[in-house]
Order: C-alpha cells, then sequence, then structure tokens
C-alpha cells in the first residue's frame, strides 16, 4: 500500500526545498512488515511529510516499486536530493528510478558502520571533520590523514559508502546541507506508537497525525510577517553576536576578503561576493543563508539587512 496525500506533495513542490529523507521500520502488531517512508524539510527545518509505503520486507523489488510510486506522486523535481540510511536494496533503486537525483548517504549510519572496520583517534578527529567540511582542499586534508594511518580506508569507503556523505560534494542548488537522515529518524519516532496496530487503523492515524501537523503549522504561519521565517533569522542573529571579526577588507563594490577568529581563536580569511552571494567558504551557496564570513561584512555595511542575502 502506498499513501501520498495530495495535500503534502503540491506543498513539498510549492514550498520545500527538494530534499528528501527516505527509510523504514518494522511494524509488530498482528501484521508484521515494514513501514516506509519519505519525509522533508520545511523553511523551518521542521519535519515535512511526504508519502509513506506497507510492504512485507526490505527488498530491492519492493524498494524499486516504492520509489516508482514515488515518482508518480512527485514527477521530475529538479535538484532533488535524495538521503537514504542502510536499507537493503533501496541505493539501487534510488539509483534506478532517480537517476538523475543526488544520491545521499547518512553520515551517521556510514559512521558506525565504519568504526566497526576501524578504531583509533585519528579517524574519531578527522572523519566527521572531513564530512562537515564545505571545500574540497579541507576534505582532501583530512583523508589524508586518515589515508596515512590506514591506507585500505580509502578503498573501504569508495567501496562500500559510494554515495555522497560529504558536503564538498554537495550541490548548490537544493540549499540543504544535512550530513544525517534525521528526518526519517524522528518520522519514526512520532509513528512507533502506530506501529502495532491493524494496517487500516495504522493508516487512519497516520492520516490524522498528518492533518493536526498541517493545521497546527497554518495556525503558526498566520501569525508570521511576510519574508524570511522567524527561526531562520533568529539562528542567523545568534550566529551575528558570536562573531570574532578581525578585518573586513574591500576589494571592490560587493567583494571583500574577511578575516575572522575559528573556534580554536586561529585567524581564517575568505573572499565574499555579495552580489553574487558567494563564499570561499562554499557554506553560503550550499545553504542558501548567509556564512559567517558573509554577515561579518553585511553587518558592517550600514543599511543592508541580512534577510536580502537569504535564499528563498
Amino acid at each position: 500500500m502506498f499513501v501520498a496525500l495530495r495535500p503534502c506533495i503540491d506543498g513539498f513542490l510549492e514550498g520545500c526545498r527538494p530534499f528528501i529523507g527516505v527509510d523504514a521500520s518494522n511494524l509488530y502488531g498482528k501484521y508484521i512488515g515494514q513501514l516506509a517512508s519519505t519525509t522533508g524539510v520545511d523553511g523551518h527545518n521542521w519535519l515535512y511529510h511526504i508519502a509513506y509505503a506497507i510492504f512485507d520486507k526490505e527488498n530491492e523489488d519492493n524498494w524499486v516499486w516504492f520509489m516508482e510510486q514515488l515518482h508518480r506522486a512527485i514527477g521530475n523535481v529538479p535538484n532533488l536530493v535524495i538521503c537514504t540510511d542502510a536499507c537493503k536494496g533501496l541505493e539501487t533503486a534510488v539509483g534506478a528510478v532517480f537517476p538523475n537525483a543526488e544520491n545521499r548517504k547518512c553520515m551517521r549510519h556510514m559512521y558506525q558502520n565504519f568504526m566497526k572496520q576501524y578504531t583509533g583517534d585519528v579517524f574519531t578527529d578527522h572523519l566527521y571533520p572531513a564530512a562537515r567540511n564545505y571545500t574540497t582542499g579541507m576534505f582532501q586534508w583530512h583523508m589524508k590523514k586518515i589515508f596515512e594511518f590506514a591506507p585500505d580506508t580509502i578503498e573501504y569507503l569508495e567501496t562500500h559508502h559510494s554515495r555522497i556523505w560529504y558536503r564538498c560534494g554537495f550541490s548548490e542548488n537544493s540549499k540543504c546541507d544535512y550530513l544525517t537522515n534525521n528526518v526519517s529518524e524522528s518520522f519514526n519516532a512520532q509513528v512507533k506508537k502506530f506501529k502495532g496496530l491493524l494496517l487500516h487503523e495504522l493508516v487512519d492515524k497516520l492520516r490524522e497525525l498528518i492533518m493536526e501537523k498541517r493545521y497546527l503549522r497554518k495556525k503558526l504561519a498566520r501569525q508570521w510577517p511576510e519574508g524570511i521565517l522567524p527561526n531562520v533569522m533568529k539562528e542567523l542573529n545568534l550566529i551575528s553576536n558570536q562573531l570574532k571579526v578581525i578585518k573586513v577588507t574591500m576589494s571592490d563594490d560587493y567583494i571583500a576578503e574577511v578575516t575572522l577568529l575559528d573556534h580554536w581563536n586561529n585567524q581564517k580569511r575568505h573572499t565574499v561576493d555579495l552580489q553574487n552571494h558567494k563564499c570561499s567558504c562554499r557554506e553560503w551557496q550550499v545553504t542558501g543563508k548567509p556564512c559567517r564570513h558573509a554577515l561579518a561584512w553585511i553587518l558592517s555595511n550600514r543599511g543592508i539587512k541580512i534577510e536580502d542575502y537569504v535564499h528563498e
């Protein structure tokens, strides 16, 4: 059974970033099987329900069927990103049905599998920093440290974790830099209490859950002014208050070199292009929200508003 409620699909296509988390969890009532789900994130970074399905077990055939139904529901979404966990057969199904989508791997699951094979401080010190960095240069620097300690790790990652799990490989079109598939985990936590019900009761409870969530968000949205969402501005203002700016050196009307202190009080310089919404750290391009370097320059210019530099 596959369920895609029309308001959920319309809302995803009209108002959400093109990011989808896919996962499945066990049913444990009279009818055992799998509850598969696709979830996204709205502008407020809240979990957004897209579609769900029930099938007997995780295998390639069932996942292909599930992804085909999803494709029927959402069509060919430009710049689509699909993030998955270690589900049996799902990686192949995503590539077969959505060949043009960016296929991401949940970093948390990859890390857990990796640490079963390798142990040592060098991996804990460099693997997550490599994944979190937005630039290829810093990613390669961290991976070189791992390679120098254990050369076979690179071959292991290329063989068993070939999907994208690092931010420097993320496209700049989806405006979503999630390393994990936490949206799917959040959905599984929401519906945990329903998974022992009879199937018709389970499906109806999910419908009620989605309906109530949508109504609550509609009520909240009516209270907000037009423009950038409050949670986004709160996040950017918090970052702005914690900046340690050394200097902003102008190169042109819209280009400057910004020097900041990082978390370890090391000086870091990056080039910011206000007109094209770009920074050499790449965080602005990937997330759609001004990075620390861009915020430093924006705040040093009177009359310039942060919200004018946030992607719609």
